[in-house]
């Protein structure tokens, strides 16, 4: 009677090695290697036979998935992973446990940016600015400024 039975090559005594960012994968009568997760080959192969063959390199996940982070979230790249993070003018909140990054609304505590006399702080996604309040303009005729140094908000003649 024949008992045959499969040697695993991945371990010890053989122990291949796959060399950086790879791992040997037992398969029945033989063994291949294989890029980890967040690293691939630049042929677009799936497996290799030994280290002399990795060039097992980063996958920037960032560049090949656009929409990985939420709207308001930054996609940073990471050696075999990634990140989220917030923008600036938008800070994390956690529902269901998905990370979202959110508008911060400088214009409310505890930031409540200060536009000065006679002018409003508008928040606006990612960010705010200010505006004279109503019956008060800019001499330069523009529109919004951005802090309170900028206020020259005066009142309209009637």
């Amino acid at each position: 009677m024949n008992n045959c039975q499969d040697v695993n090559e991945c371990a010890p005594p053989i122990n291949i090695s796959c060399g950086q960012n790879a791992d040997c994968v037992n398969t029945n009568g033989s063994y291949h290697c294989s890029c980890k997760p967040g690293y691939a080959l630049p042929s677009g192969k799936k497996t290799f036979r030994n280290a002399t063959m990795n060039n097992c390199q980063d996958v920037d996940e960032c560049q090949l998935n656009s929409s990985l982070c939420t709207p308001g979230g930054l996609c940073i790249n990471k050696p075999g992973s990634y990140v989220c993070k917030c923008k600036p003018g938008f800070a994390r909140s956690n529902k269901n446990q998905i990370m979202d990054c959110i508008d911060v609304n400088e214009c409310a505590p505890p930031i409540r940016i200060s536009c000065g006399q006679n002018a409003d702080c508008v928040n606006t996604e990612g960010s705010y600015h200010c505006a004279c309040s109503p019956g008060y303009a800019l001499p330069s005729g523009e529109k919004t400024f951005q802090n309170a140094t900028m206020n020259n908000c005066q009142g309209r003649s009637v």
